[in-house]
Protein backbone atom coordinates (compact mmCIF):
# COMPACT_ATOMS: atom_id res chain seq x y z
CA UNK A 1 0.00 0.00 0.00
CA UNK A 2 1.27 3.39 -0.99
CA UNK A 3 0.82 6.14 1.52
CA UNK A 4 0.98 9.72 0.26
CA UNK A 5 2.22 12.23 2.68
CA UNK A 6 1.96 15.93 2.14
CA UNK A 7 4.93 17.82 3.27
CA UNK A 8 4.99 21.51 3.90
CA UNK A 9 6.82 22.08 0.61
CA UNK A 10 4.02 20.53 -1.42
CA UNK A 11 1.28 22.80 -0.02
CA UNK A 12 1.57 26.13 -1.73
CA UNK A 13 -0.53 29.28 -1.30
CA UNK A 14 -0.52 32.79 0.03
CA UNK A 15 -0.57 33.78 3.62
CA UNK A 16 -2.98 36.36 4.95
CA UNK A 17 -0.07 38.75 5.43
CA UNK A 18 0.99 38.43 1.77
CA UNK A 19 -2.57 39.07 0.53
CA UNK A 20 -2.86 42.09 2.80
CA UNK A 21 0.39 43.57 1.48
CA UNK A 22 -0.76 43.13 -2.14
CA UNK A 23 -4.06 44.85 -1.39
CA UNK A 24 -2.24 47.78 0.25
CA UNK A 25 0.03 48.16 -2.81
CA UNK A 26 -2.98 48.11 -5.17
CA UNK A 27 -4.75 50.75 -3.04
CA UNK A 28 -1.66 52.99 -3.14
CA UNK A 29 -1.36 52.63 -6.93
CA UNK A 30 -5.05 53.52 -7.40
CA UNK A 31 -4.79 56.57 -5.15
CA UNK A 32 -1.82 57.83 -7.17
CA UNK A 33 -3.58 57.28 -10.53
CA UNK A 34 -6.98 58.67 -9.47
CA UNK A 35 -6.22 62.43 -9.82
CA UNK A 36 -4.81 62.01 -13.32
CA UNK A 37 -7.87 59.99 -14.37
CA UNK A 38 -10.13 62.78 -13.11
CA UNK A 39 -8.22 65.32 -15.21
CA UNK A 40 -8.47 63.05 -18.23
CA UNK A 41 -12.26 62.81 -17.83
CA UNK A 42 -12.62 66.58 -17.57
CA UNK A 43 -10.40 67.10 -20.61
CA UNK A 44 -12.56 64.63 -22.55
CA UNK A 45 -15.69 66.64 -21.66
CA UNK A 46 -14.04 69.81 -22.92
CA UNK A 47 -12.85 68.17 -26.15
CA UNK A 48 -16.34 66.78 -26.78
CA UNK A 49 -17.95 70.20 -26.21
CA UNK A 50 -15.45 71.86 -28.57
CA UNK A 51 -16.01 69.28 -31.30
CA UNK A 52 -19.80 69.58 -30.93
CA UNK A 53 -19.63 73.38 -31.29
CA UNK A 54 -17.43 73.12 -34.39
CA UNK A 55 -19.81 70.53 -35.88
CA UNK A 56 -22.77 72.85 -35.24
CA UNK A 57 -20.95 75.79 -36.88
CA UNK A 58 -20.08 73.61 -39.88
CA UNK A 59 -23.71 72.51 -40.16
CA UNK A 60 -24.87 76.15 -39.90
CA UNK A 61 -22.67 77.10 -42.86
CA UNK A 62 -23.95 74.23 -44.99
CA UNK A 63 -27.57 74.90 -43.96
CA UNK A 64 -27.25 78.56 -45.01
CA UNK A 65 -25.81 77.54 -48.39
CA UNK A 66 -28.35 74.78 -49.05
CA UNK A 67 -31.33 76.91 -47.94
CA UNK A 68 -30.11 79.99 -49.78
CA UNK A 69 -30.92 81.95 -46.61
CA UNK A 70 -28.79 83.21 -43.73
CA UNK A 71 -28.64 81.17 -40.53
CA UNK A 72 -27.81 82.52 -37.09
CA UNK A 73 -25.92 80.62 -34.36
CA UNK A 74 -27.18 82.02 -31.07
CA UNK A 75 -25.30 81.63 -27.73
CA UNK A 76 -26.69 82.24 -24.24
CA UNK A 77 -23.94 81.17 -21.84
CA UNK A 78 -24.98 77.60 -21.08
CA UNK A 79 -26.21 76.54 -24.54
CA UNK A 80 -26.30 77.41 -28.24
CA UNK A 81 -28.69 76.75 -31.14
CA UNK A 82 -29.43 77.70 -34.76
CA UNK A 83 -32.09 80.12 -35.95
CA UNK A 84 -33.10 80.52 -39.58
CA UNK A 85 -33.18 84.16 -40.68
CA UNK A 86 -36.11 84.81 -43.00
CA UNK A 87 -35.23 86.81 -46.09
CA UNK A 88 -37.71 88.91 -48.08
CA UNK A 89 -36.51 87.36 -51.32
CA UNK A 90 -37.54 83.91 -50.09
CA UNK A 91 -41.12 83.10 -49.01
CA UNK A 92 -41.31 82.72 -45.21
CA UNK A 93 -42.31 79.33 -43.85
CA UNK A 94 -41.46 77.64 -47.15
CA UNK A 95 -37.77 76.75 -46.87
CA UNK A 96 -36.23 74.59 -49.54
CA UNK A 97 -34.24 72.76 -46.90
CA UNK A 98 -35.23 72.68 -43.26
CA UNK A 99 -32.70 72.95 -40.47
CA UNK A 100 -32.43 69.65 -38.64
CA UNK A 101 -34.44 69.67 -35.41
CA UNK A 102 -31.51 68.76 -33.18
CA UNK A 103 -29.78 71.98 -34.20
CA UNK A 104 -32.85 74.15 -33.54
CA UNK A 105 -33.10 72.85 -29.98
CA UNK A 106 -30.61 74.33 -27.55
CA UNK A 107 -27.43 72.30 -27.28
CA UNK A 108 -26.71 72.42 -23.54
CA UNK A 109 -23.12 72.32 -22.36
CA UNK A 110 -22.05 69.91 -19.60
CA UNK A 111 -22.49 71.14 -16.03
CA UNK A 112 -19.81 73.63 -15.05
CA UNK A 113 -19.13 74.83 -18.60
CA UNK A 114 -20.05 78.15 -20.25
CA UNK A 115 -19.84 79.52 -23.77
CA UNK A 116 -19.36 83.20 -24.60
CA UNK A 117 -18.90 85.23 -27.75
CA UNK A 118 -15.71 87.16 -26.99
CA UNK A 119 -15.21 88.96 -30.33
CA UNK A 120 -17.17 89.60 -33.50
CA UNK A 121 -20.64 88.40 -34.19
CA UNK A 122 -23.83 90.40 -34.64
CA UNK A 123 -26.17 91.06 -31.70
CA UNK A 124 -24.60 88.28 -29.63
CA UNK A 125 -24.85 85.72 -32.43
CA UNK A 126 -22.83 84.45 -35.38
CA UNK A 127 -24.38 84.77 -38.82
CA UNK A 128 -23.76 82.41 -41.73
CA UNK A 129 -24.56 83.74 -45.21
CA UNK A 130 -25.95 81.81 -48.20
CA UNK A 131 -22.65 82.19 -50.07
CA UNK A 132 -20.82 80.25 -47.35
CA UNK A 133 -19.39 83.27 -45.58
CA UNK A 134 -19.53 83.77 -41.82
CA UNK A 135 -19.32 86.82 -39.59
CA UNK A 136 -15.79 86.53 -38.13
CA UNK A 137 -16.08 85.71 -34.44
CA UNK A 138 -14.27 84.22 -31.47
CA UNK A 139 -16.03 81.97 -28.98
CA UNK A 140 -14.64 80.87 -25.64
CA UNK A 141 -15.62 77.68 -23.85
CA UNK A 142 -14.79 77.84 -20.13
CA UNK A 143 -15.03 75.20 -17.44
CA UNK A 144 -15.40 75.67 -13.70
CA UNK A 145 -12.25 73.57 -13.18
CA UNK A 146 -10.14 76.23 -14.92
CA UNK A 147 -9.85 75.03 -18.50
CA UNK A 148 -10.65 77.38 -21.38
CA UNK A 149 -10.63 76.91 -25.14
CA UNK A 150 -10.98 79.62 -27.78
CA UNK A 151 -12.58 78.78 -31.12
CA UNK A 152 -12.56 81.28 -33.97
CA UNK A 153 -13.24 82.00 -37.58
CA UNK A 154 -10.76 84.75 -38.38
CA UNK A 155 -12.06 85.57 -41.86
CA UNK A 156 -15.46 85.26 -43.58
CA UNK A 157 -14.35 82.29 -45.68
CA UNK A 158 -12.59 80.37 -42.87
CA UNK A 159 -14.23 77.56 -40.89
CA UNK A 160 -14.25 77.63 -37.10
CA UNK A 161 -11.19 76.05 -35.51
CA UNK A 162 -9.51 75.84 -32.11
CA UNK A 163 -7.04 78.71 -31.69
CA UNK A 164 -6.02 78.23 -28.03
CA UNK A 165 -6.26 75.01 -26.09
CA UNK A 166 -6.55 74.87 -22.36
CA UNK A 167 -7.42 71.22 -21.89
CA UNK A 168 -5.32 68.15 -21.23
Amino acid sequence: MIVMRHTRRQLRGFTLLELGLVLVMVAIALSVASPSMRGWGRGAKMRDAVQQFIATATYARSAAVSRGQPVRLRLDGASYWLEPIEDESFPPGNPLVRIAGEYLNPNRLPTGMTITLTAGGVDGAIEFEPLGRVTPATVQLSASWGETVSIASGAPAEPFRVITEGFR
